[in-house]
């Protein structure tokens, strides 16, 4: 039995449904165990048996993995084509999440030098290696790409130019950019199912690798055929643990509680332009009048039999044009030739002149006649 795409009653609006109501439950949970349940030295949880922390893990798990279903199985799900025209919504937020990549190259590559010029503990608290600087600096070079691909695709949308589909190989920047953010955070020595925060981040850029590579194939058009899921599963899971990451950060910071951050798990500045630009670039293409794989496929053979059948027309045309003008070119010649005999043909038939009768007479005898 087939399963892809063939659930008709499942609609994309519905799982942006889900993923409000369960951002809305998980926020205000995450908020109060980094204030009140979180060890911010440690990471651990001051009290594991808090309801909150079984809440909180299952709204989670339980949402992804019904976006996740959900969109793998329903028939409604857009077509896999990339925006076109003029979006300047999304190219707004392309662009600023273009900056925030940016800042992240920033921020990467001064841990480079701090690891590199001081290689103590203060430095390297909880790694498992002195070479854990390596995966940073690719970081930050992916990070450097990255800002210049959004920000050809900030351009693309606000122009109404789709050009950022041409750069493939910079397409794959973001991917190895979440890649290196992975196994750097495997390099921690640490118990990542007990630090709550870590474990968060891991599954947030797990799901955050799988919308890039997604998002690459289909921006480039690179077997892009039945991708689209992935946007609407792994990309709406990946945003809502980034935001359930982010947003309690941001919410310490701004109120002048920072001490209260975790330790070695500081605002990272690109987690919520990440969410906030697959969630409008999702929003993007629900509000542009999509079709489903299947329209777009049949739409697709239309035309292609439509152009095949005008290029048909279009060659016996030219076939006929040509014949036409070969024997237009002939008939010239023939006429000139007729012209010419039918000049000829009426000399020859016309009769000769008559000429008057000559009245015979004797010139001498005429002289002699005048003498007398």
């Amino acid at each position: 039995m087939k399963l892809k795409a063939s659930v008709k009653t499942v609609f994309p609006d519905a799982l942006l449904i889900i993923f409000a109501i369960a951002s809305l439950i998980i926020l205000p949970i995450r908020t109060f165990q980094l204030i009140k349940l979180v060890d911010p030295k440690t990471g651990f949880f001051t009290d594991g048996s808090n309801p909150t922390v079984i809440i909180l893990y299952t709204v989670i798990v339980l949402v992804a993995l019904i976006m996740l279903g959900a969109s793998y199985a329903s028939a409604n799900i857009p077509a896999s084509v990339p925006p076109s025209g003029k979006k300047r919504p999304l190219g707004i937020v392309s662009a600023v999440f273009a900056v925030s990549f940016l800042i992240d190259a920033i921020v990467q590559i001064t841990s480079v030098v701090v690891m590199l010029g001081d290689k103590t503990e203060v430095a390297l608290p909880t790694l498992t290696a002195q070479n854990a600087w390596f995966p940073l600096v690719f970081q930050a070079l992916f990070a450097l790409v990255s800002t210049v691909y959004f920000f050809a695709v900030a351009i693309s949308y606000i122009t109404g130019k789709t050009s950022y589909t041409n750069n493939r190989l910079m397409a794959l920047a973001p991917l190895l950019w979440a890649f290196c953010r992975m196994i750097f955070r495997f390099m921690r020595a640490i118990s990542f199912v007990k630090v709550s925060e870590l474990l968060l981040e891991l599954f947030a850029i797990a799901l955050l690798i799988v919308f890039f590579m997604a998002f690459a194939r289909i921006s480039s058009d690179v077997n892009r055929k039945g991708t689209m899921w992935i946007i609407f599963g792994a990309g709406l899971s990946s945003a809502m643990l980034l935001l359930c990451i982010s947003v309690p950060r941001i919410i310490l910071v701004l109120t002048g509680n920072s001490e209260m951050l975790v330790n070695h798990s500081p605002l990272e500045y690109a987690d919520f332009p990440a969410a906030l630009f697959i969630l409008t670039y999702i929003l993007t293409i629900l509000r542009s009048g999509y079709k489903t794989e299947g329209e777009y496929e049949a739409e697709q053979a239309e035309k292609k039999e439509n152009a095949e059948a005008a290029v048909e027309a279009v060659e016996e045309e030219t076939s006929e044009t040509v014949t036409e003008t070969a024997e237009a070119e002939e008939a010239p010649e023939i006429t000139s030739e007729q012209e010419n005999i039918e000049e000829k043909e009426p000399e020859k038939e016309e009769p000769a002149k008559e000429e008057p009768e000559k009245i015979p007479f004797d010139v001498k005898n005429l002289i002699d006649d005048l003498k007398d």
